[in-house]
């Protein structure tokens, strides 16, 4: 997620919109640990008629992978391929926990 490539899509509802520096902690039933990811951007999508009204089509949360200290064992090996060629390391921080 990040750099133009899409790595993961899900569709869901949230409480609020994620801002940039936010964190999000995806838990997969029968997977231990999470998938950590930090928000890059949220891209709002729109869309104009040929009358000129504007509807809002839906919101896009661009992440980049990060590394937490419950991360799944699936999710750092993603993470490691991601750092590798992004030569970018992004840990959540430990306060968290």
């Amino acid at each position: 997620m990040g750099g133009g490539e899409v790595d993961h899509v899900i569709d869901v509802e949230m409480p609020q919109i994620p801002r940039s520096g936010d964190y999000l902690l995806i838990s997969r039933e029968g997977e231990i640990g999470n998938r950590d990811y930090v928000v890059k951007r949220t891209w709002w999508n729109l869309r104009t008629t040929q009358d000129e009204k504007t509807t809002f089509e839906g919101i896009n949360v661009e992440c980049e992978y990060a590394k937490g200290a419950m991360s799944s064992s699936e999710h750092l090996r993603s993470y490691e391929m991601y750092s590798g060629r992004k030569n970018k390391t992004l840990e959540l921080d430990a306060s968290m926990y």
